[in-house]
């Protein structure tokens, strides 16, 4: 094998010197076949780049070409030459040996080409057949997992208001303690509010928790704020769990969709304070003469 730099005017010289119709040994005399001629041999030129001078290396083939006389058939090993993995093909059959048939040539370069994509197919099998047993173990664990997750305990989200049992109940967010009974008193006056939630005691509102007067008052606006819950509307509160809204006994009972009082007073103005409404949650200034409900709140003991 004679390697060569060559450019493309050279190469197309190479291709008509190769296939004039004046050299018997490559064709009869005809135009047709001429043309054939050098555009197969055009395809058998292998173009490489070469990385330190970039040039294009043509590579020729001096053997005695003994070229297929038919047409049909030149047109199939030209064919034949455009789609065959040339370059692996090149590593086993090519250059010949002395005195091997053009055919012969063509048929080495097929028959690897074929032993090729028989590894591939071979191989893209295995692959398939691995990815299958990957997909089977994966629906496998997959199974066992649902199954062990159904044996497990559920773990049920821990309620946010306690009932203790004793008429109160207690906010695990602030520690506080709540009158269970959000409407044990109606409505009231702000300062008549602030004097019953300080006297109220053990055996009032349904109370059994061994508390005494002074223990219970009016929350602040915070404390009252933070019972808000702002998902909700009429009333603005949540369930035991804070899960869903608020309903009878769950974990409070006759909560009211209406202003309830705080013991902040309003700074700029002594006659007024602050209530929360739990309708819609929000906080505003209030008269001190005029009504709103009552929910007394101690510390936990």
């Amino acid at each position: 094998m004679k390697v060569k730099t060559l450019t493309e005017q050279e190469v197309l010289y190479e291709s008509d010197r190769l296939c004039h119709p004046s050299i018997g040994t490559l064709f009869k005399r005809k135009r047709n076949q001429t043309i054939i001629c050098r555009q197969f041999l055009l395809y058998l030129f292998f173009y490489n780049h070469h990385p330190s001078t970039g040039e294009n290396h043509l590579i020729i083939f001096h053997w005695r070409v003994q070229m297929i006389k038919k047409r049909t058939q030149l047109k199939a090993a030209l064919l034949l030459a455009a789609t065959i993995n040339v370059s692996y093909a090149a590593e086993v059959c090519f250059p010949p040996a002395k005195g091997t048939d053009f055919s012969d040539v063509l048929q080495c370069m097929q028959d690897k080409d074929d032993a090729q994509q028989q590894q591939i197919e071979a191989l893209k099998k295995e692959n398939q057949r691995l990815a299958n047993i990957v997909r089977s173990s994966q629906r496998q664990i997959d199974s066992q997992q649902q199954r062990i997750a159904a044996l497990e305990p559920k773990k049920e989200k821990p309620l946010r208001y306690i009932d203790n049992g004793d008429g109160t109940v207690t906010d695990k967010e602030s520690g506080l303690t709540w009158l269970k009974n959000a409407n044990c008193f109606g409505t009231q006056q702000w300062q008549t509010a602030m004097q019953s939630a300080k006297n109220l005691k053990c055996g009032q509102c349904c109370l059994s928790d061994g508390s005494t007067a002074g223990m219970w008052r009016l929350p602040t606006r915070e404390e009252l704020v933070k019972m808000v819950d702002e998902r909700y509307r009429n009333p603005a509160l949540s369930n035991a769990a804070g899960t869903g809204q608020w309903k009878e006994g769950d974990a409070f009972s006759g909560v009211q969709t209406y202003n309830y009082w705080t013991s902040a007073e309003y700074a700029h103005y002594s006659g007024e304070a602050w209530y929360v409404d739990f309708d819609d949650g929000g906080a505003a200034v209030y008269g001190k003469s005029y009504i709103a409900y009552v929910w007394p709140v101690r510390r936990r003991q």
